[in-house]
């Protein structure tokens, strides 16, 4: 049976704990709070107080960074917090936040609230309770999971209450928490020694009164304390319904009335909203609170003092005045609380409520809540007496899907949105969020099938932005196909229509998907301009989600214009980036870019450092892709640092993933310089880096051609072979054509005065040749020490020493 003592158990454990430890009190609600009034705020707001008087203190920013200060936590962790106590996120944290995917924001939340408990309880053990857990949805009990398994070597005690009929700790909680000690306590009904020991603490109660309502409350104290409250001459109500039913006529009219409002208001409820719908600006519940209907909460709200007296007056009033009631709290919330509006509506059978669930789900969404749009949109769904937007609604369903990584839900609620739509428009906006969730799912070949369908739609229709998009989206395609002249094309048809639309953000996407066919053909310039470009876009108009991505390419085009502090600070602050908002790809190429620029300038170790932090994300992502490069990296690493065997392991082992993923076009005439570079025999050496050049020859990536025909002249210079060499530097100048850049005019210049040396008879360790030729390549590699260019060529440059 519900309410059997558990809210005043837990009392009794906040009071005992009282001298000893801090007291957190939160409690989760079915009905009638807006989603910024819930557990996680209660918590956080009580965590961030000083004292048990300083509830009354309105948490502004200054006086949360003050505590977060006083505490010693990261100022970052505000901008997790802000959300919970309705404050607003400051310009250069909302497009971080904005940036972030749902799954980071909530880790962050969670590290965040586990940090001020952590912090706290540095000073004094910490008792939080958690009321009414039957209530959680899945998100609060995934954060409280996070927070029990980060606080358990803390002095920190949960207590948790909760219905035994609908208790999650079974099915949800001790799954998770498998090595964390645990203490049940069910309550059973009172025995009779118990209900009269219950009685006594009333004070002088009539002994034939008390047998009575002993007898008639059977053991639930919730009833039997209503009951004593009762007067003894009178006849006792036969359950608690009809207790609450007596109560209630024992008040005014407008206690009734108010009494009846706040019940379809839910179980807390403020004090000024009742005032409204009651037209009494003075009203004060006390004739509710002195017969135990009611009690205060902080200032300006109040509460039922139990669920079952709520349950107990609600289902006493008449369902037409019940939906007049709840008709009118759906005005008052109206478009400030799109949530609460929706569900008063709903619970009146409101033939608008459909499309209000459907306004709050955009709502929800906009403030990154997707939790909550999930929880709207089940509502909505389970709506049967009115009609539904199902084109709307299977839209949005999709765009919450994608935004929680549920990608191939969110496909088939696009494709059901699509099926839908009536007008030409409906069908282009599907279709645009059908190509998105293809190409995250690499069904290229479908999502080509509805651009090739939505383009001539989207033209016809003169609207800038969908054609925009799609034509940005079909340039995406042509991009792995290796025809970047093609890929190119489309981007710059769809940079045109962005500007014309105003779409920053496709304009960034569009210019950025130039960049990247500019890089792809090797010219790094180009590729240097636009991604400055994209960065200084993404900074300028807030879209940090975009930032992530394009500052490690802005940090790639760098090396290859010898801005080598600046390409690393590029890649650090983008792999910092990648990892606050959840874009780990972001992070994996940042720090993988970070190395090699810290092999390039001779640091290893550091180098190293950032090659295993990549490793570790790349694997958890399952990106072979990535893998493969890493491993590339660390190969070098080995080798500057003297172990070669497993330098060759590490090779032979980014070939093998090379070959499995089928990445010859993408890094495999780089991966197979480095391992030309690290075969023992001649004759192996040179069939690698025919193999090498005969996939470069193929078409490939343009990086592919910078990395390879440095490497294999350092191979062929090493082998004394400086006409292969100088070889290999003119295919480099070749490349670089109309656009020389600095990094491959410097290695090509190396090179030669290299094999200039070679040529003059002037092998290593010997005295006396061409002291010009001398000069010139000791001039070369101090112009590339200056650049950061230590080593490039690192076996080279280890013969000099």
């Amino acid at each position: 049976m519900a309410g059997i003592g558990k809210t005043r158990l837990s009392a009794e454990f906040a009071e005992m704990a009282a001298a000893h430890a801090d007291h957190h009190q939160a409690e989760v609600l079915d009905f009638g709070t807006r989603a910024d009034e819930g557990p996680l705020m209660q918590l956080t707001r009580s965590l961030l107080q000083t004292s048990a008087e300083a509830k009354a203190e309105i948490l502004d920013e200054a006086l949360l960074l003050a505590r977060l200060s006083a505490l010693r936590l990261p100022r970052e962790h505000a901008m997790l917090l802000r959300p919970l106590l309705g404050l607003p996120q400051p310009e250069e944290a909302q497009s971080l936040y904005a940036a972030m995917t749902p799954a980071t924001r909530s880790q962050r939340l969670v590290l965040a609230l586990r940090d001020l408990l952590l912090a706290r309880s540095i000073h004094r053990p910490q008792l939080v309770v958690v009321e009414d857990l039957h209530w959680a949805d899945e998100a609060l009990l995934a954060t409280l999971t996070g927070l029990l398994q980060g606080t358990q070597e803390a002095p920190v005690i949960w207590l948790f209450t909760s219905r035994l009929e609908q208790d999650p700790l079974e099915s949800r909680l001790r799954p998770q928490l498998p090595e964390l000690p645990l203490t049940l306590i069910e309550l059973p009904p009172l025995r009779p020694q118990e209900a009269e020991a219950l009685v006594a603490s009333y004070g002088t109660v009539p002994a034939e009164h008390a047998a009575r309502c002993v007898t008639q409350a059977q053991g639930n104290p919730l009833f039997l304390t209503q009951l004593l409250l009762f007067h003894p001459h009178r006849s006792l109500p036969a359950s608690l319904a009809n207790l609450v039913q007596s109560k209630l006529d024992q008040l005014t009219d407008l206690d009734r009335r108010a009494m009846c409002i706040a019940a379809v208001m839910g179980q807390r409820f403020s004090l000024a909203s009742l005032q409204e719908v009651l037209r009494q600006a003075d009203y004060q519940p006390e004739l509710p609170q002195r017969y135990s209907l009611v009690r205060p909460l902080e200032e300006g709200s109040y509460r039922f003092v139990h669920d079952l007296i709520l349950q107990g007056i609600y289902e006493g009033i008449p369902k037409i005045q019940r939906d007049r009631l709840h008709l009118r709290l759906a005005a008052l919330y109206g478009e400030a609380e799109p949530g609460l509006r929706a569900r008063h509506l709903h619970r009146a059978r409101s033939l608008e409520a459909p499309n209000a669930f459907l306004q709050a789900v955009a709502a929800e969404m906009a403030r990154y809540r997707h939790e909550e749009a999930m929880v709207l949109l089940r509502d909505c769904r389970a709506i049967d007496y009115a009609p539904k937007d199902e084109y709307r609604l299977m839209l949005l369903q999709g765009q919450v899907a994608m935004a929680t990584g549920q990608i191939q839900a969110a496909r088939e609620h696009f494709e059901a949105a699509r099926s839908f739509a009536r007008e030409e428009c409906q069908r282009i906006t599907a279709d645009l969020w059908l190509a998105r969730v293809l190409n995250m799912l690499d069904a290229l070949a479908a999502e080509e099938a509805i651009l090739d369908g939505l383009l001539p739609l989207a033209e016809a229709l003169e609207d800038p932005l969908p054609l925009a998009e799609a034509l940005y989206l079909k340039g995406n395609l042509y991009f792995p196909r290796g025809d970047f002249a093609t890929s190119r094309a489309y981007h710059t048809r769809a940079l045109e229509q962005a500007r014309r639309g105003g779409d920053v953000r496709t304009e960034i996407q569009a210019l950025s998907g130039l960049g990247d066919a500019h890089y792809a053909e090797g010219q790094m310039l180009s590729t240097l301009e636009l991604f400055d470009h994209c960065v200084t876009l993404c900074r300028t108009h807030g879209h940090a989600d975009l930032e992530a991505s394009n500052l490690f390419m802005l940090g790639t085009a760098r090396i290859y214009a010898n801005q080598t502090d600046a390409a690393l600070a590029d890649c650090f602050d983008a792999a910092e980036l990648g990892k606050r908002v959840g874009n780990r790809r972001a992070e994996v190429v940042a720090r993988l870019t970070a190395g090699w620029i810290l092999l390039s300038q001779g640091e290893p170790y550091a180098a190293d450092e950032q090659i295993e932090q990549a490793l570790t994300v790349a694997r958890g992502l399952g990106s072979g892709r990535f893998e493969a490069f890493l491993l590339e990296s660390q190969a070098r690493v080995e080798l500057i640092t003297g172990r070669l065997a497993e330098a060759r392991a590490s090779i032979e082992r980014a070939w093998q993933l090379v070959e499995q993923h089928g990445l010859k076009a993408f890094i495999g005439p780089w991966v197979l310089g480095t391992r030309a570079l690290l075969e023992e025999e001649p004759e192996t050496r040179l069939a690698t880096l025919q193999e090498g050049e005969a996939l470069l020859d193929a078409g490939c990536v343009g990086h592919n051609g910078y990395r390879f025909l440095v490497t294999a002249a350092e191979v062929s210079l090493l082998d004394r072979r400086p006409e292969a060499a100088r070889h290999y530097a003119q295919r480099l100048t070749q490349l670089m054509g109309a656009e020389p850049c600095a990094w491959g005019e410097h290695h090509c210049a190396l090179i030669e005065a290299y094999a200039d040396w070679l040529e003059n008879g002037q092998a290593e360790g010997e005295k006396g040749g061409e002291e010009s030729t001398l000069k010139a390549l000791r001039a070369c590699w101090h112009r590339g020490e200056a650049a950061g260019l230590v080593m490039t060529l690192p076996r080279l440059a280890a013969s000099r020493h």
